[in-house]
């Protein structure tokens, strides 16, 4: 093997594809990919732009893909797969793939980058890799974000903004932008434990796993899709549940005033807790196998449609519960604060207790 290979020049055509050094590679000028491409070194660096010609290109060793000095000039296109199996620093905006993307190490963003793939593989993602300020991550396909099995050394980090458009597998135990992130499709937790912190968070689609998802938004947290996870902790501004569905074997909290956007939404949970004001023309099922709290108002600005609560127990610090129609506690009933209940038809199954008053306002039957 060569020690190491300096090649400068416009073009630069590898027909064989193999070339290994016991130490570095660079190669300043258009990589022009004639046949499938296997570069082994200590650190392989492109400068310039990368011709795939629908070849793959793998990297056995640390990469360096891009100038960051000319970041506009120094994309990869046009390869079909790509693999890294070491660390990479991704100093051009673009790489394109017609197959997948795969980085078994930890992946540095010198600049704002797109990753367009059929599957982009990622675990520890740092985007202020050099030093200068946090960088968007945008991927184009469907994305793996983080190693599952080893999720706690599987993070994403100092982003500006992350956006997904294709299905999301997470199995990073953290994903921290200073903006917003957006995932364009179903996502799968496969982490047994993730937290997402951002300021803006956007589920398109569905959300599912067995894993506890926890969100820290200092914007507006939106479900446009069911959700079905162990448990499910949301702290943000505010909380929009427009599909209807939140199924979990565990808890539920939502700090934050929610938003219901579907007809009908159902939560069946162990543990569900309100701690804000919760609206929306909606009719709401509740079906907890441990205890429901309301720390919120409910319906004040939006009266719900009508409210229906299965639940050991169903704590009201609400102050006021308004619905159109009816309400139903299944559950005993304790009364954490005074409480105005208005409806058109309010039936207690079972006991209610707490040294507060009652107000019920019912234009129907009261049982």
């Amino acid at each position: 093997a060569l020690a190491s290979l300096n090649v400068t020049a416009a073009n630069i055509t590898l027909n064989d594809g193999n070339v290994v050094t016991n130490g570095t590679q660079a190669y300043h000028g258009v990589l022009d990919l004639a046949a499938d491409a296997n570069l082994t070194g200590s650190t392989i660096t492109t400068f310039g732009n990368v011709a795939g010609a629908n070849h793959n290109l793998t990297i056995t060793g640390d990469a360096v893909l891009g100038d960051r000095n000319n970041v506009a000039n120094s994309s990869i296109s046009n390869v079909n797969a790509l693999l890294v199996t070491g660390n990479t620093s991704i100093e051009t905006g673009s790489i394109t793939t017609s197959s997948t993307q795969t980085y078994n190490g930890n992946v540095e963003l010198v600049s704002d980058t797109t990753l367009n793939g059929t599957a982009v593989t990622l675990g520890k993602v740092d985007g202020n890799g050099d030093g200068n300020g946090t960088n968007s991550l945008t991927i184009i396909g469907h994305a793996i974000l983080g190693n599952a099995s080893d999720s706690a050394n599987s993070t994403i980090t100092n982003v500006t903004a992350l956006t997904v458009d294709g299905t999301t597998d997470i199995g990073a135990s953290d994903i921290t932008t200073s903006g917003a992130q957006t995932y364009n499709g179903a996502v799968s937790l496969l982490s047994s434990d993730s937290t997402l912190n951002g300021t803006g968070i956007t589920f398109t689609s569905s959300v599912n796993g067995t894993g506890n998802l926890s969100i820290a938004d200092g914007g507006a947290t939106t479900f446009n899709g069911s959700l079905n996870v162990s448990s499910l902790n949301v702290n943000a501004s505010s909380i929009a549940l427009n599909e209807g569905n939140v199924t979990t074997t565990g808890a539920q909290a939502y700090t934050g005033n929610v938003t219901l956007g579907a007809t009908n939404t159902t939560l069946n949970g162990t543990g569900i807790t309100f701690n804000n004001n919760v609206d929306g023309n909606s009719s709401v099922s509740i079906t907890d196998s441990g205890n429901t709290t309301f720390n919120g108002a409910v319906g004040t600005t939006n009266a719900l449609a009508s409210l229906n609560v299965t639940a050991a127990n169903i704590t009201l610090s609400a102050g006021n519960i308004s619905t159109v129609d009816t309400q139903t506690y299944n559950g005993a009933v304790i009364l954490g604060s005074d409480n105005s209940l208005s409806s058109n038809g309010t039936t207690f199954a079972s006991t209610i207790d707490g040294n507060f008053t009652l107000g019920i306002l019912d234009a129907g039957t009261t049982t």
